[in-house]
């Protein structure tokens, strides 16, 4: 979309090289919130946030820090902030040209990859070159926040999609494809960042559902991913890697992405999962064992019907005599086959026909294996496991009533991503009904012409061009809203 606009005249922006006019990289934030609790409470002093931030976290850590600048390569970015925080410094441009007027800082927040702060209008420069840019800005017991993407990230090596063929302006990275000094391990993530610990998030780095220590055994690491959401999104089904990352005791080599922290002034929590209700763990289970959903499904890939049952049975019996959270992602089970729950519930008699009806679905959107292969019916699948758990039996119509509806076909995107979709259509809509009215324009003015006695033939011709550009412009109109 080609939109003409002068620059800002806001008293709170500061031009400086690398400001980049025709950009915008808040449109495609997603819902970083797991990622924003974990990094605001190591802010402190003098604060410079790099890059796209959600407002909320904006506004948050202005409310806790002495000073807040900001630092975003777009200009209309930089627009909305100035808008949104009319008394904060707002540099709009690339950080290698941040004036020494900026000072050293206490607290550098990088919420977003690297490649989303790199301005598209500079030389390109490696991913380690810009983070000892961003690092030469702090003070020398000062903290920075890094969020670093892993390109053998789960969401890469088992995506549906290679963002390597995606065409549009914000999937454009200049580090991608020449760039050998981006992390591409946990070990050379922390190696890169003197002092500083890490967090595992998952599953993906715009829509984080599950953000884990990285220090955590592989057990605990393997169930906390398989909780944050890995099982309910699009694309291939990510459990025979995570079964395969755990037995190489590298879980976290797979994560989206690292939160990498130099010199934390909090201790970290050893996990967060589920954006909508914050589940938290501040230690460590003292358990052990493997991820009960992982187990299961091991289990019934083998056919291994007994073993199924034991499971099944296990975890009922578990769940039935403690006040325990039933759902089977939150749960390990040891050699001796003893499940041992994550989390208490949140009051009430736990439901675990619910519990297992989500197992079922599960079975029946990713086509899991299960000890019945006579049957793919996620109902009759149900009324089995609830047998093994002895429950007590349900008709075939109440077992499809439990079942939660299976997703649609397509692309499973969340709402926010939605909105951000429909905002760019409205304005390439904007764009085209702005070049209709210029068509519009030149044909009433050929047909002033034409009635002042200018030559017929020019004025026909024009207002042939012109009609014709309307018509392809409706067409295509019509098209882009689904019309035609």
């Amino acid at each position: 979309m080609v939109e003409f606009k002068s620059l800002s005249k806001r008293g709170n922006i500061s031009l400086i090289g690398g400001a980049t006019q025709y950009w915008t990289d808040l449109e495609t934030l997603g819902d970083p919130s797991l990622v924003n609790r974990i990094a605001l409470p190591h802010v402190a002093g003098r604060t410079l946030i790099v890059g796209p931030t959600s407002r909320a976290m904006r506004e948050a850590v202005c409310d806790v820090a002495d000073e807040t600048q900001f630092l975003i390569r777009g200009e209309a970015d930089a627009e909305q902030l100035a808008r949104n925080l009319p008394d904060q410094r707002i540099w709009c441009g690339d950080v290698a040209s941040l004036p020494e007027e900026a000072g050293a800082f206490d607290t550098i927040l990088v919420l977003c990859d690297v490649s989303q702060v790199a301005s598209l209008e500079l030389e390109a420069r490696p991913w380690a070159t810009v983070v000892d840019q961003l690092r030469a800005r702090i003070h020398p017991d000062g903290t920075l926040v890094l969020l670093i993407e892993n390109d053998l990230g789960l969401h890469r090596v088992n995506g549906s999609t290679n963002p390597r063929v995606a065409n549009s302006d914000q999937d454009w990275d200049p580090m991608a494809t020449w760039d050998t000094t981006r992390p591409r391990t946990l070990d050379q993530a922390l190696g890169a960042i003197p002092d500083s610990e890490a967090m595992a998030v998952w599953p993906s780095l715009r829509y984080p559902k599950a953000v884990v220590r990285a220090t955590v055994e592989r057990h605990l690491a393997e169930a906390w991913a398989f909780a944050g959401a890995t099982l309910t999104n699009e694309g291939p089904d990510p459990a025979y890697l995570l079964d395969a990352a755990h037995g190489a005791d590298r879980v976290n080599d797979f994560a989206a992405a690292w939160l990498v922290i130099s010199r934390p002034r909090r201790a970290l929590p050893v996990a967060i999962i589920n954006p909508t209700e914050y589940l938290q763990w501040n230690e460590a289970p003292a358990v052990g064992g493997r991820s009960l959903i992982s187990e299961f499904h091991n289990r019934a890939a083998s056919s291994d019907l007994p073993g199924v049952r034991a499971l099944v049975s296990a975890w009922s019996k578990a769940v039935a005599e403690g006040d325990f959270d039933p759902d089977f992602t939150l749960s390990l089970v040891d050699e001796a086959g003893t499940v041992h729950p994550l989390r208490p519930s949140d009051g009430g008699k736990a439901d675990r026909w619910q519990a297992l009806a989500s197992v079922a679905a599960i079975c029946r959107d990713r086509a899991w294996r299960t000890p019945w292969p006579a049957t793919d019916d996620a109902a009759a699948i149900l009324r089995q496991l609830g047998a093994m758990a002895d429950l007590p039996t349900i008709s075939h119509e109440d077992a499809v009533r439990l079942l939660p509806p299976a997703a649609p076909p397509g692309v499973d995107a969340p709402t926010q991503q939605l909105l951000a979709t429909v905002a760019a259509n409205e304005r390439e809509l904007h764009t085209m009904r702005s070049k209709l009215r210029w068509v519009e324009l030149q044909l009433e003015q050929a047909n002033q012409r034409l009635a002042a006695g200018t030559v017929k033939g020019y004025a026909d011709g024009a207002t042939r061009k012109a009609r014709n550009f309307i018509k392809s412009t409706g067409n295509r109109v019509l098209r882009e809203i689904g019309l035609r």
